[in-house]
């Protein structure tokens, strides 16, 4: 048979990254796969004794959140760098090179080839032991894979970065890989993964504990006799800022990144060892006294307690199993305190069971399997520890089935012991008391510095209705209401807002009346073209617009029933699905609504839907007013680099 051609072998290429871009569905599985390569390195140098002097294993990530820019993710190390054979192969499918660098961790093995086929760039830097370097960018790649009509990657011999990674990252043995963002993969930028509106400081908190719970940053037990260091930068843009953790028992507080167990985040467990260890005459004094009880159990304890397991199961727990440890709460409020307090916009951590194999928590949690659960399924958090345990490639659970079946008995077990210590947690409908109201106080204090809508009230002269931007939907609706009646936003009356139905809102919308075409108000109509009036329109509020988007996506809204929508921005008008046109500031003669910021049409331009952006119309309103007193204000700043950052994605 003659060989493929070049044609067929890239075709082929083409669909076999096409596929794996479907076999990647958890939003942390591109940041757990780069992590991962970047801590194999380090570790496979550290056994090699490659660390001399006072140079140690570091990590270098640097999450880039710029506001009206692209987002990337760049992860780098000072480990055993890569030959320029492995390195030019890097993204090639199903190429591999675990067996080269040493110990893994992983259990993919293609994650290189995701990062090429998912990004809209990707900019690789490495050096080996040699002395050997290698350096490319790969740009629309993503593109190419969905449609073989676009054209083919562009691969340049450039380290394309910005300037921060070159300052936090130079030149030396190790590897740095920088990812931008591409709408079209979830996730689709940096703004949905941990909440970012309480200031940069805690942002940067935040992005450390959603690498400690959701990679393997967030290791259970040592992974190298020496210390990693790991430095994570957030890039704001104007200004970054960082911090300096090392991989450890996790102690978010003393900079120690490893798996925050919930009962070292939430500290008012108590130790159901220490209480079976209590004189009788004591273990009164532990009664409704914990938010919850946790035990760790060693492999020879809790296969004891495993009666009905086959001779198969026991001998591979025996080989395999090192640990269980077992945390039951009083109420899914205090899991839930957990993961307000990691800072992440869904839950960080999970109820149900989490496998570890040789250090590293394993895939995600999965539920328990409980016969009379009474609500403890959802209340339990199991972490189950194996070493040298092989794993299903796709679910990461034990591809032993045996060891799968002693799992859920273990699960199972567990909450049975835990749950006869009921009587020392507290009652369910007590209030917590260990939400902390300083730290909710000092985030913000910390918002209000950096919000602009208190800037517009204070330069007209008028009172907010509060002291920050939005960051949630109830604080969109707010702002919305106070532009209206204050006068900024004209044309608008609400009928009502629901309370549980499909859409939250019923509005008029007045488009005739002269006042709303006086073409000196830069927010005034200009055009009818996909104008919205009338009674009874349909108006959506979202924080983000990309959360509308989402909720097409997920089939909870049907694009064909809203007419308007009102958000607090729009952070990428290349939001992955229909059209997204400006029609504010520099556009502002295809505005349809007064006040309107883009105009919004799906794929096959059934569907049409107007949007307000609140922060687009401060901008304007302040920019406006800063011209007319003649001052040179963040107004004006802010809306010219937010339109720049939409003339650059409208390209």
């Amino acid at each position: 048979m003659e060989d493929l051609s070049a044609l067929d072998r890239s075709e082929i290429a083409r669909r076999q990254l096409n596929n794996l871009l479907t076999s990647y569905a958890d939003e942390a599985d591109l940041f757990n796969e780069v992590v991962q390569n970047a801590l194999d390195s380090v570790i496979s140098a550290e056994e090699r004794g490659l660390y001399t002097g006072e140079v140690e294993p570091m990590l270098t990530i640097i999450v880039g959140r710029r506001p009206e820019s692209f987002h990337y993710l760049f992860v780098g190390d000072n480990g055993t760098g890569m030959s320029p054979d492995i390195a030019k192969n890097l993204t090639v499918p199903g190429y591999s090179a675990a067996k080269k660098k040493g110990k893994t961790l992983g259990y993919k093995g293609v994650g290189a080839s995701y990062f090429f086929a998912a990004s809209r760039r990707i900019s690789l830097r490495t050096e080996d032991e040699l002395g050997q370097s290698t350096q490319y960018t790969v740009r629309g790649s993503f593109s190419w894979i969905k449609d073989p009509e676009e054209p083919a990657p562009i691969i340049d011999e450039e380290f394309d970065v910005p300037d921060i990674v070159n300052a936090k990252f130079p030149a030396g043995r190790g590897t740095g890989l920088l990812y931008q963002f591409h709408e079209g993969v979830h996730p689709r930028s940096l703004d949905s993964l941990v909440i970012v509106g309480d200031g940069p400081e805690r942002e940067l908190r935040n992005w450390a504990n959603f690498f400690a719970a959701r990679t393997v940053l967030g290791s259970v037990s040592p992974l190298s006799s020496s210390p990693i260091k790991v430095k994570i930068i957030l890039d704001k843009g104007v200004q970054s800022y960082e911090a300096i953790y090392e991989i450890d028992k996790y102690d978010i507080d003393s900079s120690k990144l490893g798996y925050p167990f919930p009962s070292a985040i939430v500290r008012t467990s108590g130790d159901a060892e220490t209480i079976d260890n209590s004189p009788p005459e004591k273990r009164h004094t532990h009664a409704r006294k914990y938010s919850a009880i946790r035990r760790r159990w060693n492999a020879e304890e809790i296969i004891s307690t495993l009666t009905g397991l086959s001779d198969d199961s026991r001998e591979k727990l025996e080989k395999h199993l090192q640990w269980v440890d077992g945390y039951l709460c009083y109420s899914t409020e205090v899991l839930a305190e957990a993961n307000k307090r990691l800072g992440g916009r869904s839950n960080l951590l999970r109820h149900g069971m989490r496998i570890a194999v040789d250090g590293v928590p394993q895939g995600r949690s999965v539920d328990l399997s409980l016969t009379s659960s009474q609500g403890l399924d959802r209340q339990a958090h199991i972490m189950i520890s194996f070493e040298g345990l092989e794993l299903d490639l796709g679910r990461k659970i034990s591809a032993d089935e045996d060891i799968a079946k002693a799992v859920s008995e273990i699960g199972k077990r567990v909450v049975g012991i835990l749950k006869e210590y009921r009587w020392a947690m507290k009652k369910p409908n007590r209030p917590d008391v260990t939400s902390d109201l300083d730290r909710w106080r000092a985030q913000i204090d910390s918002r209000a510095a950096d919000s602009v809508y208190p800037v517009l009230s204070e330069r007209f002269k008028l009172t907010p209705v509060f002291d920050v931007d939005p960051d949630n939907e109830q604080e969109v609706i707010a702002l919305f209401i106070w532009l209206c009646t204050s006068g900024f936003l004209k044309g608008y009356r609400l009928r009502a807002i629901s309370g549980f139905e499909r859409y939250d809102s019923l509005v008029s919308i007045d488009t005739e009346s002269p006042i709303l075409r006086d073409t000196h108000d830069r927010l005034s109509i200009r055009t009818d073209d996909d104008t919205v009036s009338g009674e009874n329109v349909v108006l959506e509020f979202k924080h983000q617009f990309i959360d509308l988007i989402s909720d097409f996506d997920d089939k909870k809204k049907n694009p064909s029933e809203i007419d308007i929508v009102v958000c607090w921005q729009v952070t990428d008008i290349n939001c992955g699905r229909g059209v997204l046109n400006p029609c504010y500031g520099e556009w502002g003669d295809h505005r349809p609504n007064y006040g309107a910021s883009y105009i919004w049409h799906d794929e096959n331009e059934t569907s049409s839907i107007v949007v307000i952006a609140l922060r687009n119309l401060i901008l304007e309103l302040l920019a406006a007013k800063e011209r007319e007193i003649g001052l040179s204000g963040q107004g004006i700043d802010q809306l010219d680099r937010l339109s720049r950052h939409d003339r650059d994605a409208h390209v």
